[in-house]
This record gives structure tokens, C-alpha cells and sequence, in this order.
């Protein structure tokens, strides 16, 4: 189809049925009614000789060659915004709906999101908290943040900074409970475990930076890093967690770093967005945002 209005709007449809899996919502997003969406997709099948959805009184379910579609139309709708964005540079402050992707540790982004809904009233914020495995394109994220290093080349990427992951405990726990000096004392312990959402298992307590501590008792287990620090503040007990995640706890003396001489692993935290989007303002202003935001954060 050639890129006429009635194309683009064709290509939006597709994109938001696909992600909806509903005719109604995705007429709901783009503003239109459900049977202008319908009549849209419907003349793209058949200028295309191609299925793209499997309709049912119950639901939407994209074909494998609409899969195949979706990715060309997310790809077509990429570099039509980033060319506008291009045109329109300069002229208008950064607009429109950001989707991201950001870890389950929403106490790292709580205020650094208001600070940028603040600073970016223009800009439309969908926010997906979850450590799960995200297809960054696949999903049509604008920017996801997420640790380790990246490995699509479709994709570009900014390191926001470092972490180490640390004991940690409230002084008033480690007054009534004695605190440990050595890692297998930790038996002995209220342990407050995190359930990984992306495994279901849980996640490893560490001796050493490379080996693993198979001992710990599981006290407690989260998949919330968030309530494992509540937790942990409130005296229910021992936590591991990353250092950025409890900067603010160890500093207004909250909780308390254990085993300081146990050297645990760390790693990185950064930022990824297609390259197809690299030049749109709204993406451009989140990450210069974040970056910030994370450098204030530094590691413990």
C-alpha cells in the first residue's frame, strides 16, 4: 500500500489491533470507530491477498504472516515519526506517547518519572514495570531499561551506571537477632528472598562474587523488590538487594550493610531504543533524562 493518509492509517490499525487484540480498543487509541478500523484492515487483506487476523465474536488473533506484517508496519510508522521529528525539531517542545519499558524496582523511578512528567508535560508516558524478557521492537517500546549488556543490533544503548549487590538489614534487627559476621550465619537468619518474575525461581544469595550461598533460608519471598525493602526496614529481615535500589535507606540509616567484607557481584544498568528512533525528541529527552537522573545514583 502505497504511504497515502489511508495508508498510514491502515498501518496504525494493524499495530494497535495487534497489541489490543480488539477492534474496539484499538478504535479507542486511534480515534476512530470500530468499523472504520475493521473496513481499513479489511481493504489492506485485500489489496495484500493476505489473512491478518483471525476474527472471532471473542477475539482477535493475528496469522503468522500478519506477524510478519506487523514488524514491516512498526518499521514503516518508525521512520515516519522519526522524519517528522526531524522537520519539526526546534519548533516544538518533545510530544506524544512514550511507551517504556522500566525493572519491577519502581522505587528507583518514582520520583525521577513525576520530575519528568513535570519537566515534559507534552509527553504521553505508558509505562510497563516488569523484569520480564521484553521484544523491544517486536512490542513497539520506545525505550526500555534493563541490566546487563545488549545484544540485538537493531538497537542502540546507553550505560546509566553501576551497582553491587549488598546485605542489608535495620538496625533495630540486627540489635535483637546479633549481627553476622560470616556469610554462614546467615542459616540462622530471617532471610527475605526475591522470587525472579521471569523464572520463578528464586534468586541466588551470594559467598563470594562468584560463587553461590545455597544455604539461605527463605523467611519471606517477593517477586517485589520494593516490599522485600519495606520489609527489611521494618525489621522482618535480611535482604539482598541492589546498592542503587537502597541508597536512600543506607544514608537516612534505615537499614544497615551486613557482611561488608563479602565481596558480592555487580553489574550495570542502561538504557535501550531502536535505532529507528534515535532521532524522535520525546525518546531523545528520556534518555538524557534518565541518564541524569541515574547519575546522582551512584554506586555504593
Amino acid at each position: 500500500m502505497p504511504i497515502t493518509t489511508e495508508g498510514v492509517t491502515a498501518f496504525r490499525a494493524v499495530i494497535q489491533v495487534a497489541e489490543k487484540q480488539s477492534f474496539k480498543l484499538a478504535a479507542q487509541t486511534m480515534g476512530l470507530t470500530p468499523s472504520a478500523v475493521a473496513k481499513s484492515i479489511q481493504r489492506l487483506e485485500e489489496q495484500l491477498a493476505v489473512q491478518l487476523f483471525i476474527r472471532s465474536t471473542r477475539s482477535v488473533t493475528i496469522t503468522e504472516k500478519g506477524r510478519l506484517f506487523l514488524e514491516r508496519c512498526r518499521h514503516v510508522m518508525s521512520e515516519l515519526e522519526a522524519a517528522e521529528a526531524e522537520l519539526n525539531q526546534g519548533k516544538h517542545s518533545p510530544a506524544g506517547l512514550l511507551k517504556v519499558g522500566l525493572p519491577d524496582a519502581s522505587e528507583l523511578f518514582t520520583e525521577s518519572l513525576f520530575a519528568f512528567t513535570e519537566a515534559f508535560p507534552d509527553i504521553q508516558l505508558d509505562i510497563d514495570f516488569s523484569d520480564r524478557f521484553v521484544d523491544i521492537i517486536g512490542e513497539g517500546f520506545d525505550a526500555v531499561i534493563r541490566t546487563g549488556t545488549p545484544v540485538d543490533s537493531r538497537l542502540k544503548y546507553r550505560k546509566l551506571n553501576n551497582f553491587n549487590w549488598m546485605y542489608v538489614a535495620s538496625p533495630e534487627y540486627l540489635q535483637t537477632m546479633n549481627e553476622p559476621t560470616e556469610i554462614q550465619e546467615l542459616e540462622h537468619h530471617h532471610c527475605l528472598r526475591q522470587r525472579l518474575s521471569h523464572t520463578g525461581r528464586l534468586a541466588p544469595w551470594f559467598s563470594s562474587a562468584d560463587d553461590v550461598f545455597t544455604h539461605a533460608p527463605a523467611t519471606l519471598i517477593s517477586s517485589k523488590s520494593a516490599f522485600l525493602i519495606e520489609l527489611a526496614v521494618r525489621g522482618k529481615g535480611i535482604a539482598m538487594l541492589p546498592s542503587l535500589s537502597v541508597k536512600n535507606q543506607l544514608q537516612q540509616k534505615l537499614l544497615k550493610q551486613v557482611l561488608e567484607n563479602t565481596a558480592l557481584p555487580g553489574g550495570s544498568v542502561g538504557i535501550l531504543w531502536p535505532s529507528a528512533k534515535h532521532s524522535q525528541p520525546k525518546i531523545s529527552a528520556f534518555i538524557d533524562f534518565m541518564s541524569v537522573h541515574f547519575h546522582k545514583l551512584n554506586s555504593l
